[in-house]
């Protein structure tokens, strides 16, 4: 991805003369791309009622060993109005988007839990570690 960055104009040029534009790239090995993203309620359900259970302090993770990898994000009307629960589910997206990379291949639903509420980003992350150690590393993908 290039992105044009607009910088000061170099000393001795006048302020009225098209900025000087400056080309960064960013890498894209951490982005979370929509064909990853469970949408579907079908899937929902059968991963949920087929798949493996990890309780944590935040979230939960029901998970299948799959040839991809997809994810979905659920949060419950409960805990909060639509603001809250669209926060909710960007802090569970970032912790999945940081550490995906040492998941391997698994169809998984992150569903938060009423602590997701109190605790935040830092709590969401640090179970997510603990996925990973416990279930993600054993899993054979």
């Amino acid at each position: 991805m290039i992105i044009a960055v607009q910088d000061k104009p170099v000393s001795g040029e006048q302020s009225d003369t098209q900025p000087h534009l400056q080309k960064r790239i960013f890498s894209n090995s951490h982005h979370l791309p929509k064909r990853e993203i469970i949408k579907k309620p079908d899937d929902f359900r059968m991963i949920i009622q087929t798949g493996q259970k990890w309780t944590g302090r935040c979230v939960m993770v029901f998970y299948l060993p799959s040839t991809e990898r997809r994810i979905g994000f659920a949060v419950s009307k409960k805990l909060g109005n639509a603001v809250f629960r669209n926060k909710i589910k960007r802090w569970m997206r970032e912790a999945y988007r940081v550490r995906k990379h040492e998941i391997g291949s698994l169809q998984m639903i992150l569903m938060a839990k009423n602590r997701a509420v109190e605790n935040g980003l830092a709590d969401i992350e640090n179970d997510m570690e603990i996925f990973i150690r416990d279930a993600g590393g054993t899993c054979p993908c």
